[in-house]
């Protein structure tokens, strides 16, 4: 091993006890949650599965050492986690740190909206924030479609998709 795989390994090896530290911490909110709904981003999915296939090809080619393999591989697995999205009646659950490990109902907004690869997207408006969130799958549970609508409604938000076409 060269000293930019060692730096690298390092760096893998920072980033999955950074993800195992916040799956830990994700697991023991969700398990406190009696009424939850998980959703992801399709995106996070096909990013993920790209950035494993690129660093198993390299492994294969015997550009990366085994180590540096495992380390990705683990890590990758244990960031899943923290990609979800989870909705509770109160709030909504998210794998950062920063956010104090959610956001609080009062603080979403939602409009469903049709796309033309994704056909149902669940997008969330912060208050506060300019990007808006996104997520494709899990959306039509409908447990969630009913929290968002009887939870959400009480802050002034409501369901687009429960609502009456006039």
């Amino acid at each position: 091993m060269d000293s930019f795989d060692k730096a690298f390994t390092m760096i893998l090896a920072g980033w999955l006890a950074y993800e195992i530290f916040v799956t830990v911490k994700l697991c023991s909110l969700w398990s406190k949650e009696k009424d939850k709904a998980f959703t992801l981003n399709l995106l996070h999915i096909v990013y993920i599965l790209i950035m494993s296939a690129a660093m198993t090809v390299s492994f294969i080619l015997g550009h990366v050492p085994t180590v540096t393999f495992v380390l990705f591989i683990i890590g990758t697995v244990m960031s899943i986690p923290s990609l979800l999205g989870v909705f509770t009646p109160e709030k909504m659950i998210l794998g950062n740190p920063r956010s104090n490990w959610g956001i609080k109902a009062k603080d979403i907004s939602f409009e469903y909206t049709q796309g033309k690869v994704i056909k149902e997207t669940l997008v969330l408006h912060v208050k506060g924030d300019d990007r808006p969130t996104k997520y494709n799958i899990g959306i039509m549970n409908p447990k969630l479609v009913t929290m968002l609508n009887d939870n959400y409604n009480k802050h002034g938000y409501s369901n687009p998709l429960l609502k009456e076409d006039k």
